[in-house]
């Protein structure tokens, strides 16, 4: 008996929880699972740009409706949606053309008023793009986006049906294939100019006529010298080639080419020479 209230008492707290549970996920499920009316662009309702950017990035079918009528590719749509987007209430009715879902799939529009305080998806500009809840469009194509910066408004185009062009224009990092051949300058060799300067040292001209160096000792001495014998002649000219061979012979560290007399030094020979001769010619006579 006791075992069956244990049961019984068991199945009921099962019973509780998994009822509890229903009723949460039911409650989930029918906030997030909120239908649309019909016609509507999106399967669910969006009340915002995060549901609305979710709901297209998960569900292909709308995504792809949205892709088609915008004709903008779909990650470019996202990319729009998710930064260009806000939820704004309309300050005063405006007229729109609402574009919506036929019952064949076609994209139908009709003209509609849309009161006061409704809320729309606009652009920065509160320009309206979608209607809140259904996500139907209010415009064939995609406002341009404004933007400030630094006080100037700019206006960038919303056109993705034709790709961006690149930044860089074309050809900018193309070299040339007819470039100018350059033309090699080559310096010329300076050669410097070398003046001829007149020797600091002039040699001495060789005497065309010598003075006769006889009669100038003695006013006696015979004019013609070929009377001597050549064994006295011989005999006053030893003592200037010993003179000149002993000068001759001292040892040198570097060869040296042979001396050349000077003229002082055949003078000096000469005038020995003569006077040998005077002093044999006084003892002969």
């Amino acid at each position: 008996m006791r075992n069956m209230m244990k049961k019984l008492v068991f199945c009921c707290k099962g019973l509780l929880v998994l009822s509890v549970i229903a009723v949460l996920t039911g409650q989930a499920f029918a906030a997030t699972s909120k239908r649309p009316r019909p016609g509507s662009f999106v399967r669910y309702a969006v009340e915002s740009v995060q549901q609305l950017v979710d709901h297209v990035s998960v569900d292909d079918v709308v995504a792809k409706r949205y892709s088609k009528f915008f004709k903008v590719p779909e990650e470019q749509l996202i990319c729009y949606l998710r930064n260009n987007l806000k939820v704004i209430p309309l300050p005063r009715p405006i007229k729109v053309k609402m574009h919506f879902v036929g019952k064949n799939g076609a994209i139908l529009s009709r003209n509609c008023w849309l009161p006061s305080g409704h809320k729309v998806f606009a652009t920065a500009g509160d320009i309206p793009v979608l209607d809140i809840g259904c996500g139907n469009p209010l415009t064939e194509k995609l406002p341009p986006i404004e933007s400030k910066v630094k006080g100037v408004t700019q206006v960038v185009s919303a056109d993705f049906s034709k790709e961006e062009a690149m930044h860089t224009p074309e050809g900018a990092y193309e070299l040339s294939s007819e470039t100018e051949p350059q033309e090699m300058v080559l310096a010329s060799v300076i050669t410097p100019s070398v003046q001829e300067e007149a020797p600091l040292l002039r040699l001495a001209e060789p005497l065309q006529n010598p003075p006769s160096l006889y009669g100038a000792f003695e006013p006696g001495f015979p004019e013609n010298i070929t009377s001597l014998s050549l064994f006295q002649l011989a005999r006053g000219l030893v003592p200037a080639f010993a003179l000149l061979a002993s000068s001759s012979d001292r040892p040198r560290s570097e060869p040296t080419p042979p001396p050349v007399p000077e003229p002082a030094v055949i003078l000096s020979v000469l005038l020995g020479t003569a006077s040998l001769v005077l002093r044999q010619s006084r003892q002969h006579s």
